[in-house]
């Protein structure tokens, strides 16, 4: 598969689904077959390259589609997903605990060309997505359709009224304002738009309490076929990888020991090049995940006060403090100390 396409069933999927909603969109504005063909320019064959996922985005919003029409009515977000991601889905619905679930949405459900950062604990989920593509980074399009799939998550978990988590959206905003403004006026949802960044944070007293419908056998069969599926069709290379170099910064952090492609590829058993090239097909860079476990160690250090920032730089290999402060600003846009203050 091209390193240009989008990687797994579900991205490709919903990547479909996401354009067929743009054209009905468009028609029930007015625009006819050919215009819509035309001006969205609308990609044939069925597979969809994840440029051409978001240029469909990008001209539906600079010829004024609304096409955040179809995020309006979204209860039946969980039956949709079901029907495009069934494994997932059975294990989404039915996991131990919400913040089981959310994890593994998050460690599971990719979509190239955006970043997810997350940081969580029993009381309070962060979860910040960045979209990469600079015609999109001021659109709500892409992460909004995320958060509200978590937000239905929470209302399914928690469905006593008494007992429902604090939910609020910030996003960005600014490509669409006016269709932006009706979304936020009409979704069931504490949104704010104008921020400088995309944030879902839900907050409780107790994000892992036991889920009193939890099915333990269905759970064990879900999660054992889901397994098989990926292992047969090669998914997740790239979660497989950070996993090994999440554990690597917690136990094999030697100073005579790199966490590099060459260390990660014996883990593995497999040539560098088969690596890079199983990575490529997933459109990521070994880099990329390294430092995407990087900031994630780093922040979750940060929240320990008695961890100072110097011994987190020296923890996660930088050769230098200023090498970790630049590293972590790139990442944050806040240096680790004001990052620190504002936990």
């Amino acid at each position: 598969m091209n390193d240009d396409v989008i990687y797994t069933f579900m991205n490709q999927h919903t990547s479909i689904k996401t354009i067929g909603a743009v054209v009905r969109q468009a028609k029930a504005d007015g625009m006819d077959d050919f215009d819509i063909r035309k001006k969205l320019r609308i990609p044939s064959g069925e597979t969809i390259r994840i440029e051409d996922y978001f240029e469909v985005v990008h001209q539906a919003e600079q010829h004024d589609i609304n096409i955040l029409e179809q995020f309006i009515d979204h209860d039946e977000f969980l039956i949709g997903a079901h029907s495009v991601i069934p494994r997932e889905s059975t294990i989404l619905l039915n996991s131990k605990t919400f913040l089981d679930a959310i994890l593994f949405f998050l460690n599971t459900i990719q979509c190239d060309g955006v970043k997810k950062y997350i940081d969580y604990d029993n009381n309070k989920i962060l979860l910040r997505m960045m979209v990469m593509d600079d015609r999109l980074k001021d659109s709500i399009y892409i992460p909004v359709g995320t958060y509200l799939y978590l937000k239905c998550l929470v209302d399914y978990y928690f469905f006593d009224e008494k007992d429902k988590p604090q939910i609020k959206m910030s996003l960005r905003g600014g490509k669409a304002p006016s269709y932006e403004r009706y979304f936020a006026d009409r979704v069931n949802a504490d949104l704010k738009l104008g921020y400088t960044e995309n944030v879902l944070t839900i907050y409780h007293a107790n994000l892992s309490k036991d889920y009193s419908l939890f099915n333990e056998r269905l759970d064990s069969l879900a999660r054992k076929q889901y397994a098989t599926l990926c292992v047969n069709n090669n998914f997740f290379l790239s979660s497989k990888i950070k996993k090994l170099i999440s554990d690597f910064y917690h136990i094999e952090n030697k100073s005579d020991i790199k966490c590099d492609i060459d260390f990660i590829s014996k883990k593995i058993g497999m040539p560098q090049w088969t690596l890079q090239r199983r990575l490529a097909e997933e459109n990521i860079l070994f880099t990329d995940i390294h430092h995407e476990v990087l900031f994630e160690k780093a922040c979750a250090l940060l929240k320990n006060q008695e961890v100072s920032i110097e011994m987190i730089g020296d923890i996660l290999g930088f050769s230098s403090q200023s090498s970790f402060t630049r590293f972590f600003k790139s990442k944050s846009h806040l240096t680790p100390l004001k990052y620190r203050k504002n936990i």
